[in-house]
């Protein structure tokens, strides 16, 4: 799960991830909240993307269905920020009941590549071992938004952060998940470097 295709470290750490995992032992799908971006395509070369219906060579043809669910993730990505004025948030709602219907038990794994409403959204899932990556400076992030997405964090089975630093930020906010966070640095792909 990943907020966009958007350009950031964030999508580039998962088109590595994505190029690098084995597609004998895995089949990946990945979910975008807002499913737009200019990275999208480069995803899409090495994974499956919920909402596109086929891919016709190297690029990915979106369904009406996936359109249609992007304009109603951008209505209510307005309406919410219209009832966060005052100091209203149905992210929770909308996200508990868009996970139930993705949620399907098939899933080994659920990742969750970037705090924050992917984040918020991955911890409705209830099956798979669920893996949440920080990615920020925690207490930066926590200035920024607030804490309400401090609670989603019970629900995973792991949290990774991107480095130590991260990792030592993320435990100065929320120490009582020490047993279930570590480091796993930016995956990164050699060949495609090269």
């Amino acid at each position: 799960i990943v907020p966009s295709f958007n350009s950031g470290g964030t999508v580039s750490s998962l088109i590595n991830f994505v190029s690098l995992v084995d597609k004998q032992k895995f089949e990946i799908y990945v979910f975008a909240i807002t499913n737009t971006g200019t990275n999208k395509m480069f995803v899409s070369e090495h994974c499956t993307i919920i909402g596109e219906s086929f891919k016709q060579g190297n690029k990915a043809i979106t369904s009406f269905k996936g359109n249609l669910r992007t304009r109603i993730f951008a209505f209510f990505k307005v309406i919410k920020k219209l009832l966060e004025k005052i100091g209203v948030d149905i992210s929770p709602m909308l996200f508990k009941s868009f996970a139930k219907r993705l949620d399907t038990g098939e899933y080994d794994y659920v990742l969750v590549f970037q705090e924050g409403q992917a984040t918020l959204l991955g911890s409705f899932f209830k099956n798979g071992t669920k893996v949440a990556w920080v990615r920020s400076e925690y207490t930066r992030f926590v200035k920024e938004v607030g804490d309400k997405y401090n609670a989603c964090y019970q629900n995973y089975d792991k949290v990774v952060s991107i480095s130590r630093a991260a990792l030592s930020s993320f435990l100065s906010v929320l120490p009582q998940y020490h047993d279930k966070a570590y480091v796993q640095y930016n995956f990164l792909n050699d060949g495609r470097i090269l």
